[in-house]
């Protein structure tokens, strides 16, 4: 490793960061330049965690739980910014594949990433109990993709309070139920940093209505379905956005790590458009009222 620096630090660690980031495959060949460089480089390398599955400890998440004896304590948990969680135990429906994780070793890996602001998470929270292992992270922005009617989901729990991003689906066999009778719905409106909401396959009416009314701070509602709804049609809102879900959404939460048009980007894009149209209107009134 080369030693002597032939930049000011300050102006060199800029340099070579934002070389890492803007192209990760450079990052093993800048990792052998110095020992310093590799202290500034080396944290980039888990910028991003993935833990794809319980059935292989594969991804930079697995590399976490082999190095954690070899960190100093606050390494993952400044390092770790935005974090993929497929956390689905699937020898509950009779897979044949056993889970490399344990129950254990996952939380081990989640507690150690406290200071994650970009969460992705996909299981029935319960088995394994997902929300106990991430209580400590302070989250702004989160998929959840889990079992809604789990008596683990209270979003008065800490960990929901600083969400201003919140994209919330359910993935258990019942089905609908983003209803009215929703025993977490009231507490939507008691996050009060949440300003961009997302729903997967509400088709209530009633339910989105209460939403942007009781969601004071709310600047984008998206409900997203697998057809277009008259009845979520009708509600005049222009902070509301439909869309029909085509995209995927892990793939989608990349593209917005990465600083491309994700379903937020869209959908800030389309309550912009609406409000012009709704200014542009009321002016063209205005104007033939004079």
């Amino acid at each position: 490793m080369a030693e002597t620096p032939r930049l000011p630090p300050e102006l060199e660690r800029e340099i070579l960061e934002t070389t890492a980031l803007l192209y990760p495959n450079t990052i093993p060949q800048l990792l052998r330049v110095a020992r310093r460089v590799l202290s500034w480089i080396e944290p980039i390398l888990y910028h991003r965690v993935f833990i794809p599955g319980l059935q292989e400890k594969s991804g930079n998440g697995g590399a976490i739980l082999r190095a954690l004896s070899t960190k100093p304590a606050d390494f993952f948990s400044t390092a770790v910014r935005h974090l993929y969680v497929f956390a689905i135990d699937w020898t509950l429906f009779n897979s044949s594949l056993p889970n490399r994780w344990s129950d254990a070793e996952l939380e081990k890996v989640l507690r150690a990433c406290t200071f994650v602001v970009n969460l992705l998470l996909i299981g029935d929270l319960a088995k394994p109990p997902l929300l106990r292992m991430v209580a400590e992270m302070r989250p702004t922005r989160l998929v959840m993709l889990g079992d809604l009617m789990s008596p683990q989901l209270d979003l008065t729990i800490p960990f929901f309070h600083n969400l201003s991003h919140f994209f919330i689906g359910d993935i258990s066999r019942r089905g609908g139920v983003m209803h009215a009778n929703w025993p977490q719905l009231h507490n939507l409106a008691e996050l009060r940093s949440l300003t961009h909401l997302a729903l997967s396959n509400c088709t209530a009416p009633d339910v989105v209505s209460d939403l942007l009314c009781g969601c004071l701070r709310l600047r984008v509602l998206i409900v997203c379905t697998q057809e277009a709804i008259p009845a979520l049609e009708g509600i005049d809102d222009c902070r509301l956005v439909l869309m029909v879900k085509t995209e995927n959404i892990v793939e989608d939460w990349d593209l917005g790590i990465r600083g491309g048009k994700d379903i937020w980007v869209r959908a800030d894009a389309a309550t912009l458009h609406k409000r012009r149209e709704e200014i542009e209107g009321d002016f063209r009134f205005r104007q033939f009222e004079k």
